[in-house]
C-alpha cells in the first residue's frame, strides 16, 4: 500500500511557517518523500503500518490548517496519471518486493 499526506498549512506568521517546516521534516523523518511541495508519499507493507502511521502524523500536526491522509493499494497508485510539462509521464511503478530465506 501507498500513503499520501496532503496539507495546507498557514504560514503567515513565523511560528506558524515554524509549524508547517517542522511538519514537513516530521514527514521526512517517517520516511515519506515529497511528490509536490505540499504532498508526501510513502510505500507501506500493509493497512496495519498505513494506521500506525496515521497515529504519528497526528503527533507531528501543527495548530492550524488541514491534513488529509490516503492509503492507496498498490494498484490504485500505478493508475495515477501524471503531466509534466504538458505531457504524459510514465505510470509509476510499485518498488520491488524482497523476498527473504
Amino acid at each position: 500500500m501507498w500513503m499520501m499526506v496532503m496539507f495546507d498549512l498557514p504560514v503567515g506568521t513565523s511560528k506558524e511557517r515554524k509549524g508547517a517546516c517542522d511538519f514537513r521534516e516530521g514527514l521526512k523523518t517517517l520516511g515519506f518523500v515529497m511528490a509536490q511541495f505540499s504532498v508526501y508519499l510513502k510505500h507501506t507493507s500493509g493497512q496495519s503500518e498505513c494506521d500506525t502511521l496515521v497515529a504519528r502524523v497526528q503527533r507531528l500536526l501543527p495548530e492550524g490548517g488541514r491534513v488529509y491522509i490516503h492509503c492507496l493499494s498498490d494498484k490504485q497508485y500505478e493508475k495515477i496519471v501524471r503531466f509534466e510539462h504538458r505531457r504524459t509521464q510514465v505510470a509509476l511503478k510499485n518498488p520491488e518486493q524482497y523476498e527473504l530465506f
